[in-house]
């Protein structure tokens, strides 16, 4: 990983790229904990720029963990407030990144692992315009605007013995995206633990490159 100009972000990849995917960890990561998923993706689409961002905040459980918004005395009703004020600095950043490259948000896939993975499909449903949504274990906290024009195409997947975020709460996403009139590709794989599997990007590639 190379630094960029922004001093929580890192950068793997092509110096001229035809897309960028930002990373977004889980609560009390970083950047260098996803950094092998950031090398996989780098060498399956050798024409992508892969930036690896550590989240707003010091984990509550202490450095050098982050965290996107805090999980501390977080219920279902005060979780959306917490989304919904980490959207905008996580979005300033994005947005002066892509720039950076060259690019704009059409060329732009967020691609996130639990907390990582509500801040993308909160993005999505805000009404934010991008390529494409990535979310590994994750959750959608609450219902949001229906698809506008340059809304992304998402891809779903979880564990079927996730323990920390059921996959329920994946299948519940998918379904009320789809719903909602969102293009959702959704799928598990078996298995225990709330991590990333080989057949998970395996499958998350075989998206990007169908897009």
């Amino acid at each position: 990983m190379t630094p960029t100009s922004d001093p929580r972000t890192w950068r793997i990849g092509t110096a001229n790229p035809r897309r960028v995917i930002a990373v977004l960890h889980g609560v009390g990561d970083s950047a260098e904990g996803l950094a092998p998923v950031g090398d996989y993706l780098a060498a399956q689409l050798p024409d992508t720029a892969v930036l690896m961002l550590d989240g707003h905040e010091v984990w509550d459980g202490g450095e050098p963990g982050r965290q996107w918004f805090s999980l501390t005395g977080v219920t279902e009703a005060n979780r959306v407030e917490r989304v919904a004020a980490a959207l905008p600095l996580l979005w300033t950043r994005l947005d002066a990144l892509v720039a950076q490259e060259g690019l704009t948000s059409a060329e732009l896939i967020l691609f996130g692992f639990s907390q990582g993975a509500m801040m993308t499909l909160s993005s999505a449903v805000t009404g934010r315009a991008f390529a494409a949504g990535l979310a590994f274990s994750g959750r959608l906290p609450a219902p949001g605007k229906p698809p506008v024009p340059g809304s992304p195409r998402l891809f779903i997947t979880h564990r079927l013995q996730d323990t920390i975020v059921p996959a329920a709460d994946g299948d519940r996403a998918a379904r009320e995206l789809t719903v909602a009139g969102y293009k959702v590709t959704y799928g598990t794989v078996a298995g225990l633990g709330h991590t990333i599997v080989l057949p998970q990007l395996e499958a998350a590639v075989k998206f990007i490159k169908a897009g």
